[in-house]
């Protein structure tokens, strides 16, 4: 039950802050100010009307054209993923980490300590499960409209699609590539962690 409602969560966050992704990505790739000469995108609603303009809301699935929601299969699958993982995985596990502490002599702050190490190591399973899918995301984001230009240069798309950029990289940088960077999300998992603890509380407290 609790799996099925982080993964309902993650769904519902993925629909509506998709696109936001998409147009974040494509500013930070929008070099320009300075001696680089003025930026292609001012905005991130000029971002927002090019990609529409070009390549409509929603594109054909494995089409060189992305819409808007291009990438956004991948997506749902790993917000699913990651939601149920950390909500469900945490509220199942919790369970048997912290059974008979009722009856035990164990201080407040260990059984804190406990439920923390719990929450990181849960918050630290579900950035790994879904990160091959948030890879193939960036992939296909950075290439999101039927040309993709950075900097002044433009070049063709190479993926069609979030799933077809996780192939392609699987087959030309090897199964590892989808966890490259992974390392760096240590530190969102620590945070993830606190968060997770503080719900628990703040849940504990009002029910």
């Amino acid at each position: 039950k609790s799996v099925g409602q982080g993964a309902t969560a993650g769904v519902l966050v993925s629909l509506l802050t998709h696109p936001l992704k998409i147009a974040s990505l494509r500013l930070q790739l929008d070099l320009g100010g300075g001696s680089m000469g003025p930026r292609t995108f001012p905005s991130t609603l000029s971002v927002l009307r090019q990609i529409v303009g070009e390549a409509g809301l929603v594109s054909v699935p494995f089409s060189l054209t992305g819409g808007l929601y291009r990438g956004w299969t991948a997506s749902l699958l790993g917000a699913a993923i990651h939601r149920g993982v950390y909500f469900g995985v945490y509220d199942t596990a919790k369970v048997f980490v912290l059974s008979g502490n009722t009856t035990s002599t164990e201080s407040g702050i260990e059984i804190m300590l406990q439920k923390f190490m719990l929450a990181w190591s849960v918050s630290n399973l579900a950035i790994w499960a879904s990160y091959p899918f948030s890879v193939g995301v960036v992939r296909a984001q950075a290439a999101v409209a039927p040309r993709t230009s950075v900097n002044g240069v433009e070049s063709t798309v190479q993926y069609k699609g979030a799933l077809d950029a996780m192939v392609k990289v699987i087959a030309k940088e090897g199964v590892s590539a989808l966890w490259r960077g992974y390392g760096l999300s240590l530190v969102s998992g620590f945070l993830g962690a606190t968060v997770l603890l503080e719900f628990d509380y703040i849940k504990d407290s009002l029910y």
